[in-house]
């Protein structure tokens, strides 16, 4: 019996340690992980939870066409279903935003960028958590597809509408807070 107890608790600990260290310091908050976004801007958003240091990359993903030229993903039929089951390595990593170093030195810490100019196709955000002397210790992505941004339609203003602003910032406060 006590043989059997003290199995126990030592896969407890066990267990309880590689929790510990699965989890991650940092989490890609905008843009949502296999999302769509209509629009020719985004914003990144990490959220760090230690006091570390991250690196953020965004590429854009790229496949070659029948030329053998690489080329933006056609992403005008993808759904957030697609996104979820892709197969990143079939794709090439194009930089479209260059690493850019963040530390935290609080409890959380946000970085933050607006990427403009964004143009239609398929975009990864990576953030790696860096450890002593640079070495990567773990690595977030989460991928995006942006589509064409929908042309302004003439609106009622006296419809009960939510602006995409407000949306935006109540997303954001949900995924923060989650």
């Amino acid at each position: 019996m006590r043989k059997r107890f003290a199995r126990i608790i030592a896969l407890t600990l066990c267990l309880l340690l590689l929790a510990g260290t699965a989890s991650f310091a940092a989490s890609v908050v905008s843009p949502a992980a296999n999302s769509i976004v209509y629009s020719d801007s985004v914003l990144v958003s990490v959220k760090v939870t230690e006091k570390v240091t991250i690196k953020v990359t965004v590429y854009e993903e790229k496949q070659k066409d029948s030329a053998g030229n690489l080329v933006s993903v056609d992403v005008t039929d993808m759904t957030t279903s697609d996104l979820s089951s892709l197969d990143l390595k079939k794709y090439t990593d194009s930089v479209f935003s260059a690493a850019a170093s963040y530390t935290n030195t609080g409890d959380v810490g946000f970085y933050t960028k607006q990427l403009s100019s964004v143009k239609p196709g398929l975009y990864k955000v990576k953030v790696e958590t860096l450890g002593e002397n640079d070495t990567v210790v773990s690595t977030v992505n989460s991928v995006v597809a942006v589509k064409q941004k929908a042309e302004k339609q003439d609106q009622n203003i006296f419809q009960n509408q939510t602006t995409t602003a407000l949306q935006f910032i109540q997303n954001l406060i949900k995924k923060v807070f989650k």
